[in-house]
């Protein structure tokens, strides 16, 4: 029996399940939604589970967006229908790989973080109302670490010696808003050593759509806030957080074009540098 999936729309694949007689193609279906395969040979010999479509299956990432459609099948014992549907699952396996992921382990989240040294990235910051801004980072672990937004904002974040220092053009040109480092979600990811299966302030840890996120909240300070900090697998490496203080507004940060390994001198972090600088 000769059984044809559907055209460019479905470009997932199919899983063959069972074996013997009784066989099932798991058919992971494209941006158009699922559709029963072409008519086939022996058309009494097809039987469509009713089971109702799974939406965002894969992560967009995955360049699917599907559903899930279970087909059963009875086929005749041929050679050329048992190699189709090696190669059906075959492709499949590869195009669904993010869809059946499981959450990193704390473990290999803090081998990643105490595996950096240094590192450098874009990113994009989404606040509660809706406003967005860009700029760069630098981090050298432990403690320090420099936030550069973009124009036409004029702030600048500065992390070391135990303190962040932020400065508002708009308000403090000269003098940054000082507050304690191990107050602020960035005391983790900078820490000497990280340890976060070890400590009681996870919450939270769980996978959505090929991201595995940490919920961080300092037990002796519930009140200001938390942080879920987002990470990919293959490798391990970190995407973005998203912080919520005390009163509930949150601020989503996205990473992009990370890298490690740089050298920075130390006056790049310096809080009392820059306000020299800027007096």
């Amino acid at each position: 029996m000769k059984a044809e999936l559907p055209g460019p729309e479905m470009e997932a694949g199919a899983f063959l399940l069972g074996s013997g007689r009784s066989q099932t193609v798991l058919v992971l279906a494209g941006p158009a939604g699922p559709q029963p395969p072409a008519p086939l040979v022996e058309a009494p010999s097809l039987a469509v589970c009713q089971a109702p479509p799974v939406p965002r299956l894969l992560s967009p990432s995955a360049g699917t967006c599907g559903a899930l459609c279970l087909y059963r099948l009875k086929p005749r014992r041929r050679h050329g229908m048992n190699r189709r549907l090696f190669l059906l699952t075959s492709a499949a396996a590869l195009a669904a790989g993010p869809a059946f992921a499981q959450k990193i382990s704390l473990d290999r989240i803090s081998r990643y973080f105490n595996s950096i040294r240094t590192a450098e990235a874009r990113f994009r910051q989404v606040n509660d109302d809706g406003s967005r801004s860009t700029g760069s980072l630098v981090m050298q672990r432990p403690g320090r670490i420099r936030f550069d937004y973009d124009d036409p904002l004029d702030v600048l974040v500065l992390a070391s010696a135990g303190q962040v220092g932020i400065f508002d053009g708009a308000s403090n040109l000269q003098k940054a808003e000082r507050y304690p480092l191990n107050q602020t979600p960035l005391a983790l990811i900078l820490a000497r050593r990280v340890d976060i299966g070890n400590t009681s302030a996870v919450r939270g840890h769980y996978e959505e759509d090929g991201v595995t996120t940490v919920v961080v909240q300092d037990p002796r300070r519930r009140e200001l806030g938390y942080v879920e900090l987002k990470f990919r697998d293959q490798p391990v490496r970190l995407v973005g957080w998203r912080t919520v203080d005390g009163g509930g507004s949150s601020t989503e940060l996205y990473l992009s074009d990370f890298e490690t390994g740089a050298e920075y001198p130390a006056y790049l972090f310096s809080i009392k540098r820059e306000e020299d600088r800027r007096f």
